[in-house]
């Protein structure tokens, strides 16, 4: 499951990246010449992409040429993935695990660096995580001090009792959709936002 979800994560996240036109071919390009070096593939040379056609994939031509670069960089993981095992575990389940080889293991921490260091370090997407940030914790340390009051009653019942008020209170913020958090954020804390009226 691990090797999976990095492998899900590194490639997927480079495409929604590139699809939302987060970043541009030549920051792209720039990060996997570092990445790979003097080597012109990813992965070995009878079964790798080259870097030419992986670039071509991703930014030259649509969304369905995308998606297909994407494919092949998952079909090279998987089939280059190899069980291994695992020295610290006795027990038959535990004893082995899928790994990829040096090299493609290399590339999709690689991949994961970049996504980290184009898009999500970016001063604008760090705003966003610090505004999401207090708007969950504004409003968790505000219901948590008077939950009956603040969550109507219908849903402060429907929680689970035997749960401590902290687990209920995160529970009931937990199911939130983005804009009734902030909407409801807002109503608490900005002067002159929202009125008794307003529907939820």
């Amino acid at each position: 499951m691990e090797c999976a979800d990095d492998i899900a994560y590194g490639a997927h996240d480079l495409e929604d990246i590139v699809a939302r036109r987060l970043v541009n071919e030549e920051e792209v390009k720039s990060e996997l010449q570092e990445m790979l070096g003097s080597d012109t593939r990813i992965g070995s040379d009878d079964k790798g992409i080259s870097l030419e056609e992986f670039m071509k994939g991703l930014f030259r031509g649509g969304s369905a040429d995308r998606k297909e670069l994407i494919g092949k960089l998952v079909n090279l993981f998987v089939t280059s993935a190899e069980i291994k095992p695992e020295s610290d575990f006795s027990h038959p389940l535990l004893r082995y695990r899928l790994a990829l080889t040096p090299k493609l293991s290399n590339f999709l921490l690689g991949l994961k660096k970049m996504t980290y260091k184009l898009v999500i370090n970016r001063a604008e997407i760090q705003q966003l995580e610090r505004r999401g940030r207090r708007i969950v914790g504004g409003l968790f340390h505000e219901m948590v001090r008077h939950p009956e009051q603040l969550i109507p009653d219908e849903s402060w019942k429907s929680l689970d009792e035997a749960d401590s008020r902290e687990r209920r209170v995160c529970d009931y913020i937990a199911g939130m959709t983005d804009p009734f958090a902030e909407k409801i954020y807002q109503r608490l804390f900005l002067p002159g936002f929202g009125s008794s009226r307003d529907e939820l």
